[in-house]
């Protein structure tokens, strides 16, 4: 759960402030920016959520540990990614593209999380765990994520001038790499009960 949630909270401050990065570093006009940021996100984000998922039960289908490796090698890609995007990349397309590649692999923990949330539960608890889940996304997510980005871009504005958006956005990274060793975690304890 923490895993999940963590990455998440990445996922969920990545969708809502990308446009006003791409207006502000990359001087986009609104509807590009609109646009770049539901391709990047959006499109990008669900099909790697589907192919990864895909990929996970593939390795995992003798030993259900080996699937929590995909988060593992996916969300630490993703920071990579997005630290390079948000950090370094000066051109709007570099940073699309990378933005895109970034949530293709950083998605990578849904299926994994809501399949082994759903075996692990017990049947009479499959319903409230998922639903705790998903209560945890929505109060951290867009309630604590999203400020932590918007304080830490504040913050350092007076260093990075425009570029602080893109301090703040890779400042939410931190809830990834916090998400990524709950993963890893969460494979040593798997591959230890089987």
């Amino acid at each position: 759960a923490c895993g999940m949630t963590c990455c998440n909270v990445t996922l969920a401050t990545i969708a809502i402030w990308t446009p006003s990065f791409l207006i502000r570093v990359h001087e986009l006009p609104l509807r590009s920016a609109g646009l770049a940021a539901a391709f990047a996100v959006g499109v990008c984000g669900a099909l790697g959520a589907g192919f990864n998922g895909a990929i996970a039960d593939r390795i995992g289908r003798r030993n259900e540990w080996k699937k929590l490796l995909v988060p593992v090698i996916g969300v630490s890609m993703s920071i990579v990614l997005g630290l390079s995007a948000f950090l370094l990349v000066e051109g709007a397309t570099l940073a699309v593209a990378m933005m895109g590649l970034m949530a293709f692999v950083g998605q990578s923990f849904i299926g994994v999380g809501y399949g082994l949330a759903s075996s692990l539960a017990p049947l009479a608890m499959r319903a409230a765990t998922i639903s705790i889940l998903l209560v945890s996304f929505n109060v951290l997510s867009y309630g604590l994520g999203t400020l932590v980005v918007g304080a830490v871009s504040d913050a350092s504005h007076a260093v990075a001038g425009s570029r602080s958006i893109g301090v703040g956005m890779a400042s939410a990274l931190f809830f990834s790499l916090i998400g990524m060793l709950s993963f890893w975690r969460a494979a040593t304890l798997l591959r230890a009960r089987s």
